[in-house]
């Protein structure tokens, strides 16, 4: 006790515990701590022990001591037992913010907030975000394809006979260069010979060909072969003149090829829809109990979405069956149209049955202009300016003769011949463009016609086909999935029905094993908190 032969830091202490039989007994700690301060004051040699040692007996003293000791201790080490706290702390609620969503008090009222939210978020789509993953965004180049494939349905008609395949050629129609940069891609030649990159041959129909994989059109079609369906077709009408079922065919033909683009467009669509709205309704109600409502949620608009595109497709069958039959009020650019294309089939072949006589006028009216410049050029330096001078017959000439130019005379070539023999014969005002029409008409004129009908008759119902299409899918699909949908969910999650509250309970139901991982995080969450607490308390 005098800490004199083993000397400790904290000195030598001594004790005295209840016997066996004072156990026994069921001796308590006020008697047993009263029974040894008796033990320690009336028994040698502790009572004889000097009174600076007398405080390293008993069970009292030893328990003061330990506890001084401690309270130093923790007082050394209570910032960083406090910091090691915060950290756990902190994990915890890191741990707990991981979990789903505890389940609310009033699932009811929390699954038909979180549906009206979700109809906001797809209300906003429909309508349109400013973001390139938007869903009108995205249905852009579908709509562009669509487009495409019915322009690639344009008849090629060439104003040639079969038998010049390969060697005449059909230049681009300028007049369609102006319009949505199209530039007569069907009339330029290309495909006549199967040259002009991999051709698709497609079943249901002879004559389609897939062009690049999604342009449908048809083979070329010669004047000869337009000519030979016309006469086929003539009944009781007189000469020179073809029924308007020759048309009616042609267009009865192009019309049957719109469905397909028609159809890829509803489902391409359909299908870009139905992922964004799977997105939506992951974002929604993704961690909302255990997933049953997410399954809900995404069955009950799969469903409604399906119904969407029957609509639409439906409607694309109705305006397929509108176009059964040719019509239009567009009166003024049908004819505009099918003078453009008469001209244009007409000057081709006019162009390559009558080059010489084309090559000819060319040249002679190269030739006038330049002569017409170089005299008055020429006269310009000597004369004042507006200032002209004829030259008159002399008396008694010849006026019936073909007047001789008082400028420059005109070489008597061919061209030059024709026009002065003309003015002979008292046809006068006779230009060289003029010179093709005395020749004899051409026997194909009437196919040509029937072209040019066709040909016009396609620009304007191709262009009314294709914004009437997208317009019937974006009401029946793209704005159709919005609307009634709230109401689609109301009744096919069954929350505001008589059974609402036990349905909305079981929507809401978390997993055990979530259940069980929460009420451990926070009940681990509680303790370092009172821990954190009583660390204040103490070092305050």
């Amino acid at each position: 006790m005098r800490n004199e032969k083993e000397t400790l830091e904290n000195n030598w202490y001594c004790v005295k515990q209840p016997s066996s039989n004072d156990l026994k007994h069921h001796i308590t700690w006020a008697d047993a701590r009263k029974r040894e301060d008796e033990f320690f004051s009336m028994t040698e040699p502790w009572c004889g022990l000097d009174a600076v040692y007398q405080r390293y007996l008993r069970t009292g003293n030893l328990v003061e001591r330990l506890s001084s000791i401690l309270s130093d201790l923790i007082a050394k080490r209570l910032p960083k037992i406090q910091d090691e706290l915060e950290k756990s702390i902190f994990k915890a609620q890191s741990s707990l913010s991981l979990l789903p969503k505890a389940p609310s008090s009033d699932p009811r009222n929390e699954i038909l907030s979180l549906l009206h939210d979700f109809m906001n978020d797809v209300s906003r789509h429909v309508e349109g975000v400013p973001d390139e993953d938007g869903l009108l965004q995205a249905i852009r180049p579908a709509q562009e394809r669509f487009r495409r494939g019915i322009r690639g349905t344009a008849p090629k008609f060439r104003p040639f006979e079969r038998k010049y395949r390969g060697e005449r050629r059909l230049a681009p129609a300028a007049f369609l260069s102006y319009e949505e940069g199209e530039g007569g891609a069907e009339e330029d030649g290309d495909g006549d010979d199967g040259e002009q990159g991999p051709q698709i041959q497609e079943g249901g129909g002879e004559g389609r060909k897939r062009k690049h994989g999604d342009v449908v059109g048809h083979d070329v079609i010669y004047i000869d072969e337009v000519y030979e369906r016309a006469h086929r077709a003539r009944t009781r009408e007189l000469p020179g003149n073809y029924p308007f079922v020759v048309q009616a065919s042609f267009i009865n033909g192009i019309i049957k090829e719109w469905r397909e683009p028609a159809i890829i467009l509803c489902k391409t669509i359909h299908a870009t829809i139905m992922e964004h709205c799977k997105k939506l309704v992951a974002a929604h109600f993704g961690e909302f109990g255990q997933g049953t409502l997410e399954q809900r949620v995404k069955a009950i608009i799969q469903k409604h979405i399906n119904d969407c595109l029957q609509r639409a497709e439906d409607k694309v069958d109705w305006l397929l069956k509108v176009e059964d039959k040719p019509f239009s009020l567009n009166n003024h650019y049908l004819a505009d149209y099918k003078a453009k294309f008469l001209s244009y089939y007409k000057g081709a072949r006019e162009n390559d049955e009558q080059s010489a006589l084309i090559k000819a006028i060319q040249a002679y009216n190269s030739s006038s202009s330049s002569n017409s410049n170089s005299f008055f050029s020429s006269s310009a330096s000597s004369k004042p300016a507006n200032t002209f001078s004829f030259a008159t017959p002399p008396a008694g000439a010849d006026t019936q003769q073909a007047p001789q130019s008082p400028f420059l005379p005109a070489p008597q070539t061919g061209m030059a011949k024709i026009l002065a023999g003309l003015a002979e014969l008292g046809v006068v005002g006779v230009k060289p463009e003029d010179i093709p029409k005395l020749l004899p008409p051409d026997q194909m004129e009437p196919a040509l016609v029937i072209m040019a009908d066709v040909r016009a008759y396609f620009q304007v119902a191709y262009k009314r086909f294709v914004d009437n299409v997208p317009l019937a899918i974006d009401y029946e699909l793209v704005r159709g999935v919005e609307r009634g949908l709230l109401s689609t969910l109301y009744t096919g999650l069954g929350v505001n029905s008589e059974d609402g509250a036990r349905i909305s309970k079981e929507l809401a139901q978390e997993s055990s094993g979530v259940a069980h991982r929460r009420a451990e995080l926070g009940k681990k969450l509680e303790r370092l908190r009172i821990a954190s607490e009583e660390l204040f308390r103490i070092g305050v």
